[in-house]
């Protein structure tokens, strides 16, 4: 079936194009090593006349063979997809499939960043990005995209200037705006359980992927959510800032 690219009319120009990362090459490798041992370690027992069974030794070979293929379609799969950025929205296309998400139609962003270490020593950043929109659709994003930190930073910008308006509206208008466990008014700021009044927020700061909001006249801290599981974090903090400063 045919896919219908979007106009200039509809996202306006072309600004940048998003492929597979290097993570994608490295599981097609990966897929390619195993099922290059796995193929031969069962030629090799096929040849020398042991047969299947509970125990023996085909087993291995195939297992390496299975990951092995996993590995490569996996890979293959996601080698295949393309990020296309424009002025008013971007284009994801997997697997043959298109999806056009216009920025004034996402919803919320979720970010995740994690650092890898083995022996103590940093060998990796993954990030995540989980994009929904105002029709419940949802992507994620990954290090299977190339430069992924960059798509995410440029994604929450775009969205930043269009749901942050909405925001300061909403405040100000006397709303209530949620964001994850935590929501905030022009009262002060809310766990779900208890609410402290603005005059009472000792401080805001953000440490190690956790929001922590200290109490005054409180040792303990008062609320400590992980930014991974706040929708439109860079929202929530532009918000705070404003209000009662944020602690970096």
């Amino acid at each position: 079936m045919a896919t219908t690219l979007p106009t200039n009319d509809q996202l306006g120009n072309s600004t940048g194009v998003y492929r597979a990362g290097m993570s994608v090459w490295m599981t097609l490798v990966s897929g390619t090593v195993f099922a290059l041992l796995g193929s031969y370690g069962l030629v090799a027992l096929l040849a020398s006349g042991t047969r299947l069974a509970k125990g023996n030794p085909l087993l291995l070979p195939l297992i390496g063979l299975g990951v092995g293929v996993a590995f490569l379609v996996i890979g293959y799969i996601q080698a295949r997809q393309n990020i296309q950025v424009f002025d008013q929205g971007f284009t994801y296309i997997k697997a043959g499939a298109t999806r056009v998400i216009r920025w004034d139609e996402v919803e919320s962003v979720q970010q995740q960043i994690v650092l890898q270490r083995v022996y103590f020593i940093p060998v990796a950043t993954l990030y995540t990005y989980n994009i929904r929109t105002i029709r419940g659709e949802t992507l994620k994003l990954t290090n299977s995209v190339g430069k992924v930190a960059q798509l995410g930073a440029l994604i929450q910008s775009e969205t930043f200037k269009r749901l942050m308006p909405q925001a300061i509206e909403s405040y100000n208008g006397g709303g209530t705006l949620q964001y994850g466990k935590l929501s905030i008014n022009q009262v002060g700021i809310s766990n779900g359980k208890e609410t402290v009044a603005w005059a009472q927020v000792k401080g805001v700061q953000i440490s190690n992927g956790f929001i922590a909001v200290k109490k005054e006249g409180k040792w303990l801290t008062w609320a400590n959510v992980s930014v991974a599981q706040t929708p439109n974090f860079f929202i929530f903090l532009a918000l705070v800032d404003r209000i009662v400063g944020v602690q970096r």
